[in-house]
């Protein structure tokens, strides 16, 4: 036996040594792996950065820096005014990869500096006049790439801000790709590459940077407030990130999501992952006599008399009974009323999103809206309203005008403290007298631009045993809310995979579809719920759709041990 072990040992050594023998000799050949490609750049000391190259391609087109607006405004006078960009002097220091550009109003200082596939950017604003320098425009240089990208359609403005997420911009083209990313996750700033230079060839692409807003680009852009103080120096941290052509931008850019991840980790809290019933009263804008709120849709409703009132409480109390027994079917956690106050408005006002406001303006329900929503909490569900972050002007409202007012500073932005404040306390009210806890916030804004976060951050500080669902959002409103999507106006299905990679417990509230949606993107919605995300369904009647959504719950509940404790009790 001791022969055997001996030989086995002396084969396993030398083979042991064969293999590192030939990983040595492989290595001596040229065949061990070959060093990854490195940014390359070239600084001459009288024009400034003259090329960026990566592998074997030239990627600089244009190093001209320029500022191309600017606007400095005036404490003293409240005046705003444009300085002349044109007369600047240029100071280059090869040594440090430097470029400055002398304004009489400012000096902006580009650094340029090179490691591995990256190539970071630092841009130094000081601001040297007796003014505040409000905003401005920067065109950092202008990039030829290959082939046209295919994020380019022509006539689309690739540019991102960080105003509530992350900067990263790809550019993809045949044999690889280019991602810009703005390395500061805290500050806002608007980075990217508005319009091809060359229209026909759409391969030249100048890189700016933008403070406040410019008038040439969409209106649905952000307003960038980050003035520089008179004396006072503010810095930009850009990169450009090379690879392949399949290469995730994503994974390019993973220190970023990292340090986003870092800086802003998860607040919310909320386990129950079960579906959630919606539940309409009324329907907008009818302009029934004796029904002016449009309360189920039926002429004959007569709230003007004492009779009519009573008649409309049971129904009221009917409409709940049947509504906890569809809730029951559906194993739901609960639900959310949207239109608790009427819908005597057509859009945009459908939804008053008020609930302190149901006795001035829905008298016949202030009367019974104790009692309807002490039934769902009887029978153990949770129950909610729809809040709009707006306040409804009621003069305006009773003449029929537009009249939800968004609270704004004096510069005409939204108010952010004030609009948190509203939210906190209409909820502070639902909660007292219904026991509420789940809210859908309408109109936050519009999807290219949803309100500050700030203001979501503040509610769930405020209100952390609550779940509010913004119509819109930007990537950090996942810390604090469960964004509405939908499946059936807007084709989503999850929570987006980039959201998840910062925050694996996000998730997000998928308003109800159709018998056929749910069928064709059942697979998906599978998916979706057993990584955590929440679907809606219709609270008032039953129906094929109920079905198919109860059945991608159970097939999740049989088939996931992680996902059965949030969506069976």
């Amino acid at each position: 036996m001791l022969t055997y072990y001996y030989i086995a040992m002396n084969t396993l050594r030398l083979r042991t040594l064969a293999f590192f023998l030939t990983l040595f000799t492989m290595s001596q050949l040229g065949y061990a792996d070959p060093p990854k490609d490195e940014v390359k750049i070239n600084i001459d000391p009288q024009r400034g950065i003259r090329s960026i190259e990566y592998g074997d391609t030239e990627f600089l087109n244009n190093g001209q820096f320029k500022v191309l607006g600017a606007s400095l405004f005036d404490a003293a006078t409240g005046k705003t005014d444009s300085p002349e960009v044109k007369s600047f002097e240029k100071k280059i220091d090869v040594a440090k990869n430097q470029v400055s550009y002398v304004y009489p109003w400012a000096t902006y200082t580009c650094t340029y500096t090179p490691k591995g596939n990256e190539l970071a950017l630092e841009v130094s604003v000081k601001n040297t006049s007796n003014l505040t320098l409000q905003s401005h425009t920067l065109n950092i240089m202008a990039l030829r790439l290959p082939t046209p990208p295919e994020e380019y359609k022509g006539n689309n403005v690739m540019l991102a801000s960080n105003k509530g997420g992350l900067s990263i911009k790809p550019l993809t083209f045949q044999g690889g790709k280019i991602v810009l990313t703005n390395n500061d996750v805290k500050e806002d700033l608007l980075i990217g590459f508005p319009w091809a230079n060359n229209r026909a060839k759409n391969t030249v692409f100048p890189l700016w940077i933008l403070t406040g807003k410019h008038p040439w680009l969409p209106t649905s852009l952000p307003y960038i407030d980050r003035p520089i103080a008179p004396g006072k120096t503010d810095t930009y941290h850009l990169s450009l990130r090379f690879g392949g052509e399949k290469d995730d931008p994503d994974q390019l850019a993973s220190d970023v999501y990292e340090t986003f991840s870092k800086t802003y980790p998860m607040q919310l809290n909320w386990e129950d992952r079960r579906p959630i019933g919606t539940l309409f009263l009324a329907t907008a804008n009818q302009k029934y006599p004796t029904n002016p709120r449009g309360w189920w849709n039926d002429k004959k409703i007569n709230v003007t008399t004492p009779e009519g009132r009573a008649e409309f409480q049971k129904r009221v109390l009917a409409y709940a009974d049947q509504s906890i027994k569809i809730l029951k079917d559906m194993n739901a956690q609960g639900m959310i009323t949207w239109d608790i106050e009427g819908e005597e408005s057509w859009h945009p006002n459908t939804y008053v999103g008020d609930p302190r406001l149901v006795k001035e303006l829905a008298p016949e329900m202030e009367e019974v809206a104790d009692a309807y929503f002490k039934k769902f909490t009887d029978a153990g569900f949770k129950v909610g309203v729809c809040l709009r972050p707006q306040r409804l002007d009621l003069n305006a409202f009773r003449k029929g005008k537009p009249a939800q007012r968004e609270l704004k500073t004096t510069d005409q932005l939204i108010d952010t403290k004030a609009v948190a404040d509203l939210l906190i306390d209409k909820i502070s009210y639902a909660k007292d007298r219904w026991g509420c806890t789940l809210f859908y916030v309408d109109s936050n804004g519009d999807p290219n631009n949803p309100y500050d976060v700030e203001i979501f951050r503040r509610v769930l500080e405020a209100h952390p045993d609550v779940l509010v669902i913004p119509e819109h959002e930007t990537l950090l409103y996942y810390a604090y809310t469960a964004p509405l999507i939908s499946l059936q106006h807007a084709g989503q299905t999850s929570t987006p995979m980039n959201v998840r990679r910062i925050y694996p417990q996000a998730f997000t509230v998928n308003l109800s579809s159709t018998n056929k949606e749910l069928e064709s993107k059942r697979a998906a919605l599978v998916n979706a719920v057993d990584n955590g995300d929440i679907l809606t369904f219709n609270a008032w009647f039953t129906g094929p759709a109920n079905e198919k959504i109860k059945n991608i719950y159970r097939t999740v509940s049989r088939s996931s041990k992680g996902v059965k404790r949030r969506v069976e009790e």
